[in-house]
């Protein structure tokens, strides 16, 4: 076992173990197949150098793919569009790119093509691609961390409550940061840890979900992958944890340089 975030590999931090979970949140089994399904044990650790909380379990199989809920009501598509406009105006993103990364089946690309900027979304799953082709939303199909081609770059990267599915946290930053202009903005939601303390509820561990993040392991996990937080803020009855960052300007010495060498001259 390697960190998710970091890749440190020696001990862990036990926090629980939970025996006799399904190894899967999301299939329902049929009846014939009820006897043949084996429980598993979640093995609940923390990492002792980045602190990041996460699952010592495999993937699940469909890991690349978004799962979604019923469709956003119209209530909440308010919020959402609400939420976005001021993220838009504040940033000065308005007619820019926008990538969904894991876009399910394309309400939050509806959402956004009403807010002027030109959204695209990422997608895996070829059910949840042929729903959002009914909406009219544009889509690219594959996995981030695949080799996929996406032949520019955006300004504004979105990824709502998909990044907790994933094995590799690190290279899944990057890689969103690789797609990024020089001075790009990222939106990312996820689940959030210190509910699920305060709530006393471990039964929110599911093995679908591979980590699970406070605010601040959540900011050391970009902070350390090459973006400067904006702001994070809570969301869904505290529910959720929203990061917006930017990425890093490097510094430059091309000006030094030139002082340098005209002193020299």
């Amino acid at each position: 076992m390697k960190c998710r975030l970091c890749n440190y590999s020696k001990s862990f931090n036990k926090l629980v173990e939970l025996k006799n979970f399904p190894r899967s949140a999301q299939q329902f089994l049929k009846l014939r197949e009820v006897k043949k399904d084996l429980n598993i044990t979640l093995k609940v650790i923390q990492c002792p150098m980045c602190e990041l909380v996460q699952l010592d379990n495999e993937p699940v199989s469909y890991y690349k793919n978004v799962i979604t809920a019923a469709s956003i009501n119209e209530t909440s598509k308010k919020e959402i569009k609400k939420e976005f406009n001021r993220i838009i105006l504040r940033y000065d993103l308005l007619n820019t790119n926008v990538l969904e990364i894991g876009s399910a089946t394309g309400d939050f690309l509806s959402i956004l093509n009403t807010c002027h900027v030109k959204a695209i979304g990422l997608e895996n799953s070829k059910k949840n691609i042929k729903l959002s082709q009914k909406k009219k939303v544009k889509i690219i199909n594959g996995y981030l961390l695949d080799n996929i081609k996406i032949n520019k770059k955006f300004n504004f990267i979105i990824c709502n409550n998909f990044l907790e599915h994933q094995p590799r946290i690190k290279n899944f930053i990057e890689k969103a940061h690789a797609l990024l202009k020089s001075d790009g903005i990222v939106y990312f939601s996820v689940p959030s840890l210190t509910r699920i303390i305060e709530k006393s509820c471990l039964y929110e561990f599911v093995t679908d979900h591979l980590v699970y993040f406070t605010e601040k392991t959540l900011k050391r996990a970009f902070e350390n992958n090459g973006f400067d937080i904006l702001e994070t803020y809570y969301k869904n009855n505290k529910n959720d944890i929203v990061l917006i960052g930017k990425k890093r300007n490097l510094i430059s010495l091309s000006d030094e340089k030139t002082k340098m060498s005209s002193i020299l001259n």
